[in-house]
């Protein structure tokens, strides 16, 4: 999306899953000293993240288009 190509860190994930990751993540690195959290922003790449993300999606999506689709369908009763 155009959000996620004009942002400084894009999140690629559900969020549901990244928002517990981003809290176990934020708990590991406020314990790590100012230097370090600033070389890890410096050496950030968001465009690489975002092509990488690409990349795991067209592979699944490969995947994907030459197996069997199976619906697993979930009980909402309950």
């Amino acid at each position: 999306s155009r959000t996620a190509r004009a942002a400084s860190i894009t999140i690629v994930d559900n969020v549901v899953r990244a928002i517990p990751y981003m809290i176990e993540k934020t708990k590991e690195m406020k314990t790590k000293p100012r230097e370090a959290l600033e070389k890890i922003l410096r050496e950030y790449d968001n465009n690489a993240v975002l092509q990488e993300a690409i990349k795991h999606i067209l592979r699944r999506l490969e995947e994907l288009s030459t197996s069997k689709l199976t619906l697993e369908l979930t009980d909402i009763s309950k």
